[in-house]
């Protein structure tokens, strides 16, 4: 996304293209940082089974490596049935640890459920990790660094969980 926005500056302001590509390269080297960190950071936790919110955190966990194994809302906004719950519930019950990420904007009684579950059917660590997936924000908070501070703070809660 960041060479396909330099690039687009650069057609319409073509007199700034090296200002263009000296910025983009610094924030690529960035984001290439974060990504090499976060690896590392969540290396401990690629066996272990996550459960996301919703189906939002796919790139997330492929970037990092992360286990998902499903998602409690089928959708956002529509909360799981029974059958899906006990689905998950199965998919999890032989680990030994089981990380369950939810999202600051909305409510986590869904999750709470399924972590009261899985304890129920053996799971020895379970946890609700918070997960932003950078959907919202304050308009006073954002800034240069909005991205790069908010994505560390998801990989320090779930560095921080794993075992």
């Amino acid at each position: 996304m960041v060479e396909q926005i330099r690039d687009d500056l650069k057609k319409v302001d073509g007199a700034h293209a090296d200002v263009y590509d000296k910025n983009a390269a610094a924030y690529i080297a960035k984001l290439t940082t974060l990504q090499e960190d976060g690896k590392k950071q969540l290396a401990k936790a690629k066996d272990v089974p996550v459960v996301t919110f919703h189906e939002s955190m796919g790139y997330f966990a492929d970037s990092f490596g992360l286990n998902v194994i499903g998602s409690i809302d089928p959708q956002p906004g529509i909360e799981p049935n029974n059958r899906e719950l006990q689905s998950l519930i199965k998919k999890c019950k032989n680990s030994d640890q089981v990380l369950i990420t939810v999202e600051p904007q909305y409510p986590k009684r869904a999750a709470e459920i399924l972590e009261e579950e899985l304890r129920k059917a053996g799971v020895k660590k379970v946890s609700l990790v918070v997960v932003d997936p950078l959907e919202t924000a304050e308009r006073d908070e954002l800034d240069a660094g909005w991205y790069e501070t908010k994505m560390r703070k998801n990989l320090d809660n779930l560095a921080g969980h794993a075992k």
